[in-house]
């Protein structure tokens, strides 16, 4: 993140008179929550200009929560280019839950050889107490 910011800032479209930004400045700008994700996404179908994406900066994700641009014209287009995505994404996540009376110290050599044979399935259990 920290390159992207300095050839943002620094590039063509900078003021001349722009001064070099000091590292602890550029270290701030690219402080990331804990866990989240830079997603580059491909521009909305017909936009057009720097909001469009054609300066593309990457949408943060944290968890199933996306952090959009303040400024009206890049929220739309990241709005935009992030329901193309969505649209025209991967395959869908599936939840499945179940609710039973049975001890988790019973289930749970159940749960690990299933997810033992199932790696790609994300499994968890929630005991709740009475």
């Amino acid at each position: 993140m920290r390159g992207a910011i300095r050839e943002r800032l620094s590039g063509e479209g900078s003021p001349s008179d722009a001064r070099p930004l000091a590292d602890e400045v550029v270290d701030k700008m690219s402080l990331l929550p804990a866990g989240a994700r830079l997603r580059d996404l491909p521009p909305a179908p017909g936009a057009r200009g720097e909001a469009s994406g054609a300066v593309q900066w990457p949408l943060l994700q944290v968890g199933h929560v996306f952090v959009l641009p303040g400024v009206p014209a890049f929220f739309a287009a990241k709005v935009n280019g992030l329901v193309a995505h969505l649209v025209s994404g991967g395959a869908p996540v599936l939840k499945r839950s179940a609710s039973l009376s049975t001890p988790e110290v019973e289930l749970a050599p159940l749960i690990n050889r299933l997810a033992a044979t199932h790696p790609a399935v994300k499994l968890g259990s929630y005991p709740s107490f009475p």
